[in-house]
C-alpha cells in the first residue's frame, strides 16, 4: 500500500476501488489460455495462477506492469490526480470520489464505500467502517484479541468531539485493566494451540492454550500491547480532533 502523505489521518466518505479476480483478468485480457483455470472457485483459481506465474518471470514482469498501467488509464480517464487518493494499491486505490468511469478493458469495481477512515499516524495501515462491519490493513500480527478493540475504536462515534475523547480514553483504560489474558495472546501458528504473551521483564514468552487462563493479567506487559497496536490510531484521532 503507498500511503498520501498529505491526506488528512481521519477521512470520511472513502470509496474503496480494485479489480476483482486482478491476475486472472488480466491474463485472460493477454490471450492465455486459462481453459484450466477455475474461474468461479476463488481459492482454487489463485493456486493455479500462482502456479503459472511461478516459473516464468517475464509472465510476471508482464502482469504487473498491465496491472500498474490499466489502474493508471483508471485514474487519467476519471481526472484523478495522486493527490486525489488516500491510498494506491496493486491492484486498487481508495478516494473521496465516486468515479464516473468504471469500465473500460478491465472492470473497476466498487469494492467497499467507509462512513469513514482512520490512518494510523505512521501512514502504514488504517481502520475502515462502512457501518457494519471494520477493515483493518496493514497491523502487523493482528489476532482476534487485539481486533476486537481496534473495531471498537474504528465504530466510535465521530460526531461530538468531547464524546470522541471520553471514549477513546475508556477504551484505552478498559484495554489496560483487562483480567482477560486472551485479549493478550497471539496465536504463533494456525492450529491455535501455541500463543505469544509479553510478560514484564521477561518480554516474549510462548505459552500453550491450557495455561493462558492461569496467567495472572498484571505481569502481561499491557501497555506494550497498546504502544503497538492502538496508540498509533489514537493518536491520530485526536490530532485530527483537537483542531
Amino acid at each position: 500500500m503507498e500511503f498520501n502523505k498529505n491526506s488528512k489521518l481521519f477521512i470520511r466518505n472513502v470509496y474503496s476501488y480494485d479489480i476483482s479476480a486482478c491476475h486472472y483478468q488480466v491474463v485472460k485480457k493477454l490471450g492465455l489460455d486459462i481453459s484450466h483455470i477455475d474461474e468461479f472457485d476463488k481459492k482454487k483459481r489463485n493456486i493455479q495462477i500462482g502456479l503459472l506465474m511461478r516459473d516464468n518471470q517475464k509472465l510476471v514482469s508482464i502482469i504487473r506492469k498491465t496491472t500498474e498501467s490499466i489502474i493508471n488509464e483508471y485514474l487519467t480517464i476519471n481526472d484523478l490526480t495522486n493527490d486525489d487518493l488516500i491510498i494506491r494499491q496493486y491492484d486498487g486505490f481508495l478516494t473521496q470520489k465516486n468515479l464516473k468511469i468504471t469500465s473500460i478493458s478491465i472492470p473497476l469495481e466498487l469494492k467497499s464505500f467507509f462512513i469513514h477512515m482512520i490512518l494510523s499516524f505512521d501512514r502504514k495501515s488504517y481502520l475502515a467502517y462502512d457501518g457494519k462491519d471494520v477493515v483493518i490493513k496493514g497491523v502487523a500480527k493482528k489476532y482476534n484479541g487485539i481486533n476486537k478493540i481496534l473495531s471498537k475504536v474504528a465504530q466510535m462515534n465521530f460526531i461530538n468531539r468531547e464524546v470522541i475523547f471520553t471514549t477513546l480514553q475508556k477504551i484505552k483504560d478498559e484495554f489496560l485493566q483487562s483480567d482477560d489474558p486472551f485479549i493478550f495472546a497471539i496465536p504463533i501458528d494456525e492450529t491455535n494451540d501455541r500463543y505469544s504473551i509479553y510478560i514484564k521483564k521477561y518480554g516474549d514468552i510462548e505459552v500453550s492454550k491450557g495455561i493462558i487462563d492461569s496467567i495472572d493479567t498484571n505481569d502481561i506487559d499491557k501497555k506494550r500491547y497498546y504502544d503497538f497496536y492502538i496508540a498509533k490510531f489514537a493518536k491520530s484521532i485526536v490530532l485530527e480532533f483537537m483542531k
